[in-house]
């Protein structure tokens, strides 16, 4: 019998050791997701520590390609657009009137909301938003809590090479670390 139909089947089902086994392993989750933060909070936010936060977020998930006329960062995490452009403000003096956003929506979602969304969570303004590209999701999973992907855009190609570079130099001081020779 294939696993799924048996987590079909006992869905209703409660079992005490199964609850323990689902409480201790929850507590054990919570327990290792905050033993960290104290080290988080030790950070000064200055310009230094937000431009190198700023350029691994951008490393990891921004586009770096040579034609790119900007920054351009892309992720459906609100969490992690928002600190991206909260981290750029501090690293750079910025023209608030350089930023675009493109979001990737599905064809069942109300781009109108989702401007009001992501424009109220950045601090961005109507006209400051492209047209959407709208998809069509296929099947599977259907996550509730979706906002489409976002994509922050800004216009000065001196900020991306900025970036990359101390990006680039981040990677070379962690291989002085340790990392790969």
């Amino acid at each position: 019998v294939h696993n799924s139909a048996v987590s079909i089947w006992c869905r209703g089902l409660t079992n005490f050791k199964l609850k323990k086994l689902v409480e201790r392993n929850e507590q054990k989750r919570t327990e290792l997701l905050d033993s960290e933060k104290k080290r988080v909070n030790k950070i000064e936010w200055n310009r230094d520590a937000a431009l190198v936060y700023c350029a691994v977020l951008y490393g990891c998930e921004g586009a770096k390609y040579p034609s790119s006329n900007g920054v351009s960062l892309t992720n459906s995490d609100p969490n992690l657009i928002v600190s991206f452009v909260k981290l750029m403000g501090i690293a750079f003096d910025l023209d608030k009137n350089k930023w675009r956003v493109q979001l990737q929506i599905h064809k069942d979602q109300d781009f109108g909301t989702l401007i009001q969304y992501w424009g109220s969570l950045l601090g961005f303004i109507e006209n400051q938003f492209y047209r959407p590209t709208v998809t069509s999701p296929n099947g599977g999973k259907h996550r509730n809590e979706y906002f489409g992907t976002c994509s922050v855009r800004y216009g000065d190609y001196r900020l991306q090479l900025k970036l990359i570079g101390v990006f680039n130099e981040f990677l070379r001081k962690s291989v002085g670390l340790g990392g790969v020779a």
